[in-house]
């Protein structure tokens, strides 16, 4: 037996389990690969999985005023392209606009390659 430790999925709380797993599944091009009723959801995409737990009286953070939040965080090639495919998605839409967002992702990406190179 390996005494390693091997990375297996992130769980996210959500009141709905599968339609966040095909939210998902569909933005990132992958598949849902298990639903339990409104308890439990999984989808998996370039071989990393996702999980969601069913949570009846789930409370969404406020970005930005929650500091206890996640990221997930995507490569995109064509940063246009893939917010319209996440709109066409049907998520919640931000408080914040979608220039300004992509302004926002954009500046990462600069920072992110001034950094590395």
């Amino acid at each position: 037996m390996s005494n390693a430790i091997r990375f297996s999925s992130v769980t996210l709380a959500c009141p709905d389990p599968a339609g966040l797993a095909s939210f998902y599944a569909d933005v990132t091009g992958g598949e849902v690969t298990f639903v339990h009723h409104m308890e439990w959801a999984s989808m998996r995409c370039e071989g990393v999985r996702l999980e969601f737990m069913g949570v009846a009286d789930y409370v969404p953070p406020r970005w930005p005023d929650d500091s206890a939040l996640l990221h997930i965080d995507f490569l995109v090639d064509d940063l246009e392209k893939a917010a319209t495919r996440v709109e066409r998605s049907g998520p919640r839409v931000s408080t914040i606009s979608r220039t300004r967002l992509i302004a926002w992702c954009s500046a990462i990406l600069q920072a992110i390659r001034f950094v590395s190179h």
